[in-house]
């Protein structure tokens, strides 16, 4: 339940938790960037656990050095997310439930998943990641050229 005069929440199921894993840290790293920045610092690289943002290059280098399946990239000012069920997930009665929740039926995916993304920004690139794990592909592809997201 909201309550907007205090700006809370209230759960009231038992062992229900809230997670900003979906945009939060992309929020985050963005936040500080933006205060690494204001200070003086041009070459900077944060890393929030599947979510990577950098700005200007490190001295000397045409990019931060970026290696995704077993590709190697050099990437400046933007953000890059990895979403899926590869770390974050249970097993139950053998079967494997993905913590990114299938909105159709409240359950985690049963599909095996994984998006990686290079977008402008550590929030877009956060929450594009999953978005995209929940999509249809030709949907998908049709949002990333649209929001010029590169998918890896």
């Amino acid at each position: 339940m909201l309550n907007t005069d205090n700006q809370t929440v209230l759960l009231k199921k038992e062992g229900i938790r809230i997670d900003f894993g979906g945009i939060g840290k992309g929020f985050a790293e963005d936040k500080m960037m933006d205060i690494l920045k204001k200070n003086g610092i041009k070459s900077a690289m944060i890393e929030g656990g599947g979510n990577i943002v950098v700005s200007d290059s490190p001295p000397n280098e045409s990019g931060w050095k970026i290696e995704i399946k077993n590709q190697i990239y050099f990437l400046k000012n933007c953000g890059i997310s990895t979403s899926g069920d590869l770390y974050q997930f249970v097993e139950i009665e053998g079967k494997k439930y993905s913590h990114i929740l299938d909105p159709k039926t409240g359950i985690g995916m049963t599909t095996p998943i994984q998006k990686t993304v290079i977008a402008k920004d550590g929030i877009t690139s956060d929450w594009i990641s999953t978005a995209l794990c929940l999509m249809d592909l030709q949907v998908g592809k049709k949002l990333a050229k649209r929001l010029r997201i590169r998918v890896l």
